[in-house]
């Protein structure tokens, strides 16, 4: 698994080519983050087509959601039908916003060992086991 930034550079392409499945974190209160989503499809249809066509769109993964925020709660409503449009998924997992999240990445320090019982960490636990299919009933 392997997490990269957002930006649309060599590196990301060459992820995308490299790789057999993707999916797409969107932050669901970042206005920015879910109109970037079409560009994001966009360069995954584009490596399908010219240099990985077993690239697989696995799904959508909801960040940094905070269910007390009408934006976050419409994304999440919406995100199923934006989902079915491009032939994907939505996550059952939702990473939930949490300052730890953000510490962590100023500390350049990973989220399970800065503060391992944070939400969020459990949240990123929890969609692991989802997107690798070994969730317990």
């Amino acid at each position: 698994m392997i997490d990269s930034r957002p930006d649309f550079d060599a590196v990301l392409f060459n992820l995308l080519v490299a790789t057999d499945i993707v999916v797409i974190p969107v932050n669901s209160g970042d206005r920015y983050s879910v109109m970037g989503l079409d560009m994001f499809i966009d360069a995954i249809r584009d490596v399908q087509s010219h240099y990985n066509p077993s690239l697989k769109l696995e799904g959508i993964l909801i960040c940094n959601y905070d269910g007390r925020q009408k934006f976050d709660r419409a994304f999440k409503e919406q995100a199923p039908g934006i989902a079915a449009a491009i032939g994907t998924k939505v996550f059952n997992t939702v990473i939930r916003r949490n300052v730890a999240c953000r510490d962590a990445q100023t500390e350049r320090i990973p989220l399970k060992l800065y503060n391992p019982k944070c939400n969020a960490e459990k949240d990123y636990e929890a969609f692991a086991e989802e997107l690798l299919g070994v969730r317990e009933a």
